[in-house]
Order: structure tokens, then C-alpha cells, then sequence
């Protein structure tokens, strides 16, 4: 369901990007190109002056969740990945090539370029810079939990390459079929 919001902001999505149909994109949203955004997707910039925008090439799986308060905005670098049950909610910020592991939630932090943040993780009250890597399950709460992040390993880097190069060709395929379906009537 795609709707305009209550501020008259209408969601911009690229025709190369598939959205799924049980997803919600409310009010001012811009998806950018091959985007994939999966099922039960929610992504809600309904208030007054705020903002989400998802870069080029990046996976929002299954029933993740961006929303912005007034005066805010979630961005999300080109090439990135948001696992399931992600929550970012603004203001947050992250960079190119970052994934973001299963149930984890972001508020109030910008995270640099080629981070991976595993699963189950809060993060909130910080910048990240690049390159890093959080540790499934890690709090981090501000610079005092600095310490817990390490520079990010060539596994878990692949690991995270993999995961979008395989997602992205999934969103192609059902663009496809959707392009097929749809493109008969046109």
C-alpha cells in the first residue's frame, strides 16, 4: 500500500525498485533504483518536514520498520541490506554498503560506510565510523559503549556481500514477473 501523507508528500519510488505488496510506504519516501523492499515492510515519513530515503541496489527485508518523528529523517546508503524485523527511527543515518542483521534497532546514530551491525543489537546515541563491526547482541548507548565495536573482518564483510548480491537478484526476478503481469494492461 502506498499512500500520500496527511501533508500532501506523495512516495517517490524508481521503476526498477519492487516494492511488495503487503509492504506500507507513507508520505514523503524516495526508493531509489533495483531497491528491494520485502514484505510487511513499513516505512512511514507522515510527519511534518520529515524525510526517508533508501540508496540505489539496497535490501529492506521482511517486516522492517522506518519511521520519522517531525523535523527528521532516516537515510539508507546505496548498497545496504536491513535484515528482518530491523527498526530504524529518526534520526539515523547510514552509509553505503552497511548491513544491518536480523531484529536490530537503530535510533538517534549515524553509521558509517561498510559497517556491518549483526543481529539483535540496539544502537542509539552514537557514530559509527567505517569499516567497523558490532557483534550480534551488542548495546551500544553512546561513546561509553564505544569499546564494543571492532574493525570489521573479511568474513563477516563477504558474509554481507553475499547477502545483497542474492537479495538483489530476488528483486530483479520479481520485478520481472511484476513487469510481466502488469505491463500486459498497460
Amino acid at each position: 500500500m502506498i499512500h500520500k501523507g496527511p501533508y500532501g508528500r506523495e512516495p517517490v519510488i524508481a521503476k526498477t525498485a519492487f516494492v511488495h505488496p503487503s509492504a506500507v510506504i507513507i508520505g514523503n519516501v524516495k526508493i531509489g533504483e533495483n531497491v528491494f523492499v520485502g514484505p510487511n515492510a513499513s516505512l512511514r515519513a507522515d510527519e511534518a518536514q520529515s524525510c526517508i530515503s533508501i540508496g540505489d541496489n539496497s535490501n529492506i527485508q521482511d517486516n522492517v520498520v522506518m519511521h520519522c518523528l517531525e523535523n527528521s529523517s532516516v537515510e539508507v546508503g546505496e548498497d545496504c541490506t536491513l535484515g528482518h524485523n530491523v527498526v530504524l527511527h529518526a534520526p539515523c543515518r547510514t552509509g553505503a554498503k552497511c548491513s544491518v542483521g536480523f531484529g536490530s534497532i537503530l535510533f538517534n546514530c549515524t553509521v558509517g560506510s561498510k559497517v556491518v551491525i549483526k543481529h539483535n543489537c540496539s544502537i542509539e546515541n552514537i557514530e559509527i565510523g567505517s569499516n567497523d563491526l558490532v557483534d550480534s547482541g551488542m548495546m551500544i548507548a553512546g561513546e561509553k559503549d564505544v569499546y564494543k565495536i571492532r574493525e570489521l573482518d573479511v568474513k563477516n564483510r563477504e558474509f554481507a556481500e553475499d547477502v545483497l548480491r542474492c537479495c538483489l537478484n530476488l528483486a530483479k526476478r520479481y520485478k520481472k514477473i511484476e513487469d510481466d503481469i502488469y505491463g500486459k494492461y498497460e
